[in-house]
C-alpha cells in the first residue's frame, strides 16, 4: 500500500496545479459538469450522457457524486477524485508488470504519475472521463487470454467492459475491440465466444435505452436547426463558430500537438527497439515479450488509435492520444531499465532530465492558472444579481460558469451548436434577453457592434468579459419561436424541471 500512496504524492505534486482554480474560474465545460451534479443530488436529473452529447457517458460525475454529498458540490472536490483516479491507473499499471519485473513496473508507474505537461492537463480535466478511458484499457489487459483458455466468467467481463468502454468514451474500442480476437484465437471452444456479446449487450445498454428513456434527444435534432433560423437578430457568426471548433488559430496549440504527435512516435519507436533490445541481449534480465497477447493488445491498439486520428485529420488535437500514453509510458520506462543495467549514468542523467523536463512544465502551468484567476466572471455574476437580470446571449465558455455560481437563477442561452442545457434554452425564450456577455474584443463582440446601437446598453467590462445590460428587455425571436418554446417544454415531462 506504500507504494499507492508514493504514488498519490508524485501525481499531487505534478497535477496539483488545478486546485489553484476557483469555482470562478471554471470555464463552460467544467461548469456544465457541476450544473448535472447539482441536478443530480437533488434529484432532478439523472443523465445517462453529458449534455449537449450523446455519447460520453458521465460515469466519472456519477462516482464523485457521494464525495459531492460529503464535501459540497465545489470544483476541488471533483478535481480530488481526479488525482485519485489517476493514482489508481498508476497503481494498475505497477500490479500489470511488477509478476514480470518489479523495477521496470515501479519505474513505469512513476513516469505515469509524473505523467508530462498534456497527459497531466487531461488528467485533471473533469468534462471527458479521461482517467476511466486509461482504467478500462488497463483493465483490458487483466481481461486478456493465457494459452489454450475457457473461461467463461472472464468471457463475459470482456464483453461488460467492451460495452461499457464504448458507452463511456469511444476511444477504449482501439484497445478493448481486441479482447475478442485474442480470445478467439486461444478458446478451445470456439463458440464460448459468443458470451461476449452477451456481456457487452449489457454494458452498453443505457446507450441503447437512451433514446427510450430520453425521447426528446431525437426531437433536439430537428428543433434546433427551426431555432436557429429564428434568430434573425441575434449575431450571425456560424462561419466563426466552425472555424473556432474545426481551425484552431493559436500557433502555440499547434505546436503542442504536433510536439506531442513526434513524441508519441518516438515513444512507440523506443518501445519496438527495447523489446527487439531485450530479447537479443543476454545480459538483460528483462523479458518485454513477457505476455503475447499483452504485446498485441498495446501494440495494435495504439496503430489503431493513431490511424483514427490521422484518417479523421484530428492529428493535432492531442486528447484523442491518452491511450497510447500506456505504450508510450512502457517504451520510455523499458528503455530506461535497460540503461540501468549497462550504463547507469546514462540512465541516472536522462532520468533527471526527464523530471526536470516535467516539473517546469508544471511551473509554468502553475503560473498560467495564477493569471487566469481574475477572469472577471465573480464580478459579472455580481453585477447581474444587483440589477436583477436573469436571462441573456453570452458566449459558451462564459455560459454555465453563471448558471453554476448562481444555483441556476441566471441562464443564458449560447450559439445553438453548443447549447447543452434545455433548461437554460426555455428560461431565455420565455423571459427575453436582459444582458449579452461576451469575451472582449471577440469575434462575437465585434458581429454585435455592428448590429446593434450601444444607446439601447449599458456597457461594463470585468476582467476579460464586455457586458451589455439591456435597457429594454429584447425579445430578438422568429415567428416559430413560440411552438418550439412549446416542444422544449414537453422535453421537462422526462425528468428535468426547474428549482
Amino acid at each position: 500500500m506504500y507504494r499507492f500512496f508514493f504514488l498519490l504524492i508524485l501525481n499531487l505534486i505534478t497535477k496539483g496545479f488545478c486546485f489553484i482554480e476557483p469555482n470562478e474560474s471554471l470555464d463552460s465545460d467544467q461548469a456544465i459538469v457541476l450544473i448535472m451534479g447539482n441536478r443530480i443530488l437533488q434529484g432532478i436529473d439523472f443523465p445517462i450522457f453529458f449534455y449537449g452529447l450523446r455519447y460520453l457517458a458521465p460515469i466519472e460525475l456519477y462516482i464523485t457524486i457521494p464525495f459531492f454529498a460529503l464535501f459540497g458540490l465545489k470544483y476541488s472536490v471533483m478535481l480530488c477524485v481526479e488525482i485519485l483516479l489517476s493514482t489508481m491507473n498508476s497503481y494498475l499499471l505497477f500490479l500489470l508488470l511488477r509478476n514480470k519485473n518489479i523495477h521496470w513496473a515501479m519505474l513505469s508507474s512513476v513516469l505515469f504519475s509524473i505523467g508530462n505537461e498534456y497527459l497531466n492537463s487531461l488528467l485533471v480535466d473533469i468534462s471527458a472521463n479521461y482517467n476511466l478511458t486509461l482504467s478500462f484499457v488497463l483493465i483490458g489487459a487483466f481481461l486478456l487470454p493465457k494459452e489454450k483458455e475457457d473461461n467463461i466468467k472472464k468471457l463475459f467481463l470482456v464483453g461488460l467492459l467492451i460495452g461499457l468502454g464504448l458507452y463511456m468514451r469511444e476511444l477504449t474500442v482501439f484497445y478493448l475491440g481486441l479482447l475478442p480476437i485474442l480470445w478467439f484465437l486461444s478458446l478451445t471452444v470456439k463458440r464460448n465466444i459468443l458470451v461476449i456479446p452477451i456481456g457487452f449487450f449489457i454494458g452498453y445498454l443505457p446507450a441503447i435505452l437512451f433514446p427510450i428513456i430520453v425521447p426528446y434527444s431525437n426531437k433536439l435534432i430537428k428543433v434546433i436547426p427551426k431555432l436557429e433560423t429564428d434568430f434573425n437578430k441575434l449575431i450571425k457568426v456560424v462561419p466563426d463558430i466552425l472555424a473556432k471548433i474545426y481551425l484552431p488559430t493559436d500557433t502555440n496549440h499547434y505546436f503542442t500537438n504536433l510536439v506531442l504527435l513526434i513524441i508519441t512516435f518516438i515513444g512507440i519507436s523506443i518501445f519496438y527497439f527495447s523489446i527487439y533490445f531485450s530479447l537479443t541481449s543476454k545480459k538483460s534480465s528483462i523479458n518485454f515479450y513477457f505476455n503475447e497477447s499483452l504485446f498485441y493488445y498495446l501494440t495494435i491498439g495504439t496503430i489503431l488509435n493513431l490511424s483514427f486520428v490521422l484518417i479523421t485529420k484530428e492529428a493535432l488535437v492531442y486528447r484523442y492520444y491518452i491511450g497510447t500514453m500506456i505504450f508510450y509510458t512502457l517504451g520510455i520506462s523499458g528503455f530506461l531499465i535497460l540503461l540501468y543495467e549497462k550504463k547507469r549514468t546514462i540512465f541516472y542523467f536522462l532520468f533527471i532530465v526527464y523530471v526536470g523536463l516535467v516539473l517546469n512544465s508544471t511551473y509554468r502551468t502553475y503560473k498560467q492558472r495564477l493569471d487566469r484567476l481574475d477572469s472577471g466572471i465573480k464580478s459579472i455574476k455580481e453585477v447581474l444579481i444587483q440589477e436583477n437580470k436573469t436571462s441573456g446571449f453570452s458566449e459558451y465558455w462564459a455560459n454555465y460558469p453563471l448558471t453554476f455560481l448562481t444555483n441556476e437563477k441566471i441562464y443564458s442561452m449560447t450559439y445553438l451548436d453548443r447549447q447543452r442545457d434545455i433548461l437554460g434554452a426555455i428560461h431565455v425564450l420565455e423571459n427575453g434577453v436582459d444582458f449579452y456577455l461576451f469575451i472582449k474584443d471577440s469575434n462575437f463582440e465585434k458581429n454585435f457592434l455592428a448590429t446593434h446601437s450601444l444607446n439601447d446598453y449599458s456597457k461594463i467590462e470585468k476582467g476579460k468579459y464586455s457586458l451589455y445590460l439591456c435597457k429594454k428587455k429584447e425579445f430578438p425571436w422568429g415567428e416559430n419561436t413560440q411552438s418550439i418554446l412549446e416542444e422544449l417544454k414537453t422535453f421537462t415531462k422526462y425528468g428535468l424541471k426547474f428549482n
